[in-house]
């Protein structure tokens, strides 16, 4: 028989990364504390690479996209929908 559950609340960090192209797109940006290289793609839009734990290669982080750290210091992504529909401010 199965049974429901509910997932631990956990506090996360959230920082939005935000590059205001008309400003002109910076070398790096500073992103919970560390210092990323800013990389433009083929349509000059920035980008930064971060790596996420347990993957081989480094996760693409578009503007405006959401780096989450948890309470265990892993990282991930989620898109700006993503981050709305999934999280909400917290009491810091």
């Amino acid at each position: 028989m199965s049974k429901t559950y509910t997932a631990r609340p956990v506090e996360v960090e959230a920082e939005q990364f935000v590059v205001y192209v008309q400003n002109g797109i910076p070398d790096f940006e500073t992103i919970h504390g560390i210092m990323f290289p800013v990389y433009k793609n083929e349509r000059k839009q920035p980008y930064i690479l971060i790596p996420i734990n347990g993957q081989e290669y480094p996760f693409k982080v578009n503007n405006l996209d959401w780096i989450i750290k948890d309470d265990r210091g892993v990282f991930s992504v989620k898109t700006d929908d993503q981050f709305q529909r999934e999280y909400q401010k917290g009491s810091k």
